[in-house]
């Protein structure tokens, strides 16, 4: 399984920023560790951290422990949603002083939730646990955003899908900037995005953009993108022009 978080520059050579790469599915014994990347970030010496996301989310106790040591940095914080930041993923959003969106990226907030088995009693403390964890993520939402409590739960009852526009609108992010190249397709249920995949269905409102995707895996789609002479929107096009993307998404 790749490693979909790494951490370049932590010495902050020649005044450039350290950059934090969140890709893929966050879970402490999956692609993104939490214990290996508090364990990094305390060695970053620059005063600046870049930390770009493409991830559908994970384990909310991992993005927390994320979020919590990126705002004990001394650096400061910039945020980039290098597609999608859904779900645990917008938690270490929220840790940046700046957030930045392409104007084609999106984010989803939701209710957390888990698979439970016991009897009455053991069910009613796991209830009870998720009502602290979404107190916790509302917490950590409340703070970037400056949104009442009662407006943050309609949202995540909803399961709120935004673009970068409602987004900087909402306060989740603070700069919209020009659209990222974005390769996406779908296949049997599962849902590839620039590099990362998974199951379409974990998510109940998924938006149009994403849920009429192309169905044939030797097409990727243009929907999210703007038209220019770069632009890959075939297979043996992406592997022709970005062979070192197509071998490592392939």
């Amino acid at each position: 399984m790749p490693n979909w978080w790494e951490i370049k520059n932590s010495t902050g050579e020649d005044d450039s920023p350290a950059e934090l790469l969140i890709y893929g599915y966050i879970g402490e014994f999956d692609e993104v560790s939490s214990s290996d990347i508090v364990n990094k970030l305390k060695d970053i010496s620059s005063n600046t951290i870049s930390v770009k996301i493409n991830s559908y989310g994970g384990s909310v106790f991992t993005a927390q422990a994320i979020l919590s040591s990126l705002k004990r940095h001394k650096a400061n914080i910039t945020v980039y949603i290098d597609g999608i930041a859904a779900s645990a993923a917008t938690i270490i959003a929220m840790a940046g002083d700046k957030v930045v969106i392409p104007s084609n990226a999106m984010m989803m907030i939701h209710n957390p939730w888990t698979f439970a088995a016991g009897d009455a009693d053991e069910l009613r403390d796991i209830a009870e646990m998720m009502d602290k964890v979404r107190d916790s993520i509302l917490s950590a939402y409340k703070e970037k955003t400056g949104l009442s409590e009662d407006k943050l739960i309609e949202l995540m009852d909803q399961e709120t899908w935004l673009n970068a526009e409602e987004a900087v609108e909402l306060g989740f992010a603070d700069e919209v900037e020009k659209p990222m190249r974005l390769s996406a397709s779908i296949k049997e249920g599962m849902l590839s995005l620039n590099g990362i995949t998974f199951e379409a269905s974990r998510f109940s409102k998924l938006p149009d953009s994403l849920a009429k995707l192309p169905q044939n895996k030797n097409e990727l789609s243009t929907e999210l993108n703007e038209q220019n002479e770069d632009d890959v929107v075939t297979l043996d096009e992406l592997k022709n022009k970005h062979p070192e993307l197509y071998n490592q998404v392939f």
